[in-house]
């Protein structure tokens, strides 16, 4: 009997720990960040102000303060999405939901790699 109820609550906080964990993966990406260049065909360290914010269930919006936004959609751990470079060339845009860093990619074009930092 005892063995029982020990097994019932283990079951119930495995499952509330799951319910809990699923859906802050889920959450869109949202707020004031700071992206920083890592690699690519820009100054690297360059720093500029980017904002996120949700646009609806797995649909993060990122606007660069720029020309350049991004809708991305997460599939598995990885937010997704095309987008249109300045010279009109189809481009995508891969944001990695653990390290949060950006990789644009472009035809005829060498990759940029943006480091995100939530700001406080």
């Amino acid at each position: 009997m005892v063995i029982t109820r020990e097994l019932g609550i283990c079951a119930v906080l495995a499952g509330v720990a799951v319910g809990l964990a699923g859906p802050a993966s889920a959450d869109g990406l949202s707020g004031p960040y700071t992206a920083t260049i890592i690699d690519g065909p820009l100054q690297h360290g360059g720093k500029s102000a980017w904002t996120l914010s949700s646009c609806g269930a797995d649909c993060t919006h990122i606007d660069t303060q720029g020309s350049t936004q991004f809708t991305l959609h997460l599939q598995g751990n990885t937010w997704t999405g095309p987008w249109v470079g300045a010279d009109g060339t189809p481009c995508t845009a891969n944001l990695d939901n653990g390290s949060l860093v950006l990789t644009e990619r472009c035809p005829n074009f060498p990759d940029l790699v943006v480091g995100l930092t939530k700001n406080a």
